[in-house]
């Protein structure tokens, strides 16, 4: 077989390589590029008054609101006072100014408490009862009435929920919000009325310098936990106090947009000015994996039993191209 193949054995055994391959290292790139899409908010600035607002709950709400949606379903986040609460498991519920007994009346909205107790509770406009589980809006002429019936029903059922009435400074007919403490951790709230008339707010904590990495912490959890959204929340690596981000990337099917401020209460701004919320879109990711090869040519006058061949009688076989 001459003296190139010196190292291989009379039966074709490689004893050593590096005589009989010819070789020559060479790097394969293997790219591949993510398919994620979504959205990143990033916030520049602690959650205290000097950079969020002046006002962290949800009335007047100077802050503005934050709202995030898949395409189907969306969700709004909405800022209390910090130092006011120690519980964040809380909603907020908004009546809003064109809610009236005749567009609630049948509808439903329903609660879950911390201890995982359901309620549905019915609109009807037949009936002036702030007991049991309907909400009596016969006579409420206005929205003040409604918030009021709605805060009475909720105060007198036997679950763990407490209502908040925070709209103290508000007109009869201006929008009215009551914070619902001591919810559960999931997604069991709902209403199938008009989100022009009835809203109910997810709720971070604003005020005392509360942390920008904290806020996106609880974030996270609720949109992953307590939303019916199609997407997937986590935090962006790196945040701190002072600057933290979170990410949220699209399900099969949905498409994620971030509507700071939807109701332009504060100059189309989330946080006390422009540019302390951040939107940009999700960059998919270019993942390079550097492989290195070595390209060869073997031949063989051994053992390989195709075509009747024995040790005995051969064809010389190659794997490569035949040179000799």
């Amino acid at each position: 077989m001459g003296s190139k193949l010196n190292d291989l054995s009379i039966d074709g055994t490689i004893d050593y390589l590096s005589n009989s391959i010819e070789k020559k290292d060479n790097t394969l790139i293997k790219k591949t590029i993510s398919a994620e899409s979504g959205k990143i908010i990033r916030f520049t600035g602690n959650f205290g008054m000097g950079n969020y607002g002046s006002v962290p709950d949800v009335q007047g709400n100077e802050a503005g609101k934050l709202k995030i949606s898949d395409g189907t379903s969306d969700v709004t986040f909405v800022a209390l006072d910090f130092g006011s609460e120690s519980n964040e498991n809380n909603l907020a519920l908004e009546v809003t100014a064109a809610a009236t007994k005749s567009n609630l009346h049948l509808k439903t909205l329903t609660l879950t408490d911390s201890s995982d107790n359901e309620v549905t509770f019915t609109f009807n406009n037949t009936t002036s009862t702030t007991t049991g589980t309907t909400i009596g809006l016969q006579n409420a002429n206005n929205v003040d009435t409604i918030a009021d019936r709605i805060y009475d029903t909720i105060n007198a059922n036997s679950f763990n929920i407490q209502p908040v009435n925070i709209s103290y400074s508000a007109a009869d007919d201006e929008a009215h919000h009551i914070k619902l403490r001591q919810t559960n951790t999931g997604t069991t709230y709902t209403t199938n009325a008009n989100s022009d008339h009835l809203k109910i707010f997810l709720t971070i904590l604003a005020g005392q310098d509360n942390a920008a990495n904290s806020v996106v912490a609880e974030m996270v959890t609720k949109i992953n936990a307590r939303t019916q959204l199609n997407v997937t929340a986590s935090a962006v690596a790196g945040g701190n106090s002072e600057d933290a981000s979170i990410k949220i990337l699209a399900g099969d099917g949905a498409t994620v947009t971030v509507t700071e401020d939807p109701d332009n209460q504060n100059s189309g701004n989330y946080g006390g000015s422009s540019g302390f919320t951040v939107v940009s879109n999700v960059t998919p990711t270019e993942n390079i994996v550097h492989l290195s090869a070595t390209l060869f040519r073997y031949a063989s006058s051994g053992i390989f039993n195709i075509r009747g061949q024995t040790t005995d009688s051969s064809y010389k076989t190659f794997i490569g191209i035949e040179t000799d």
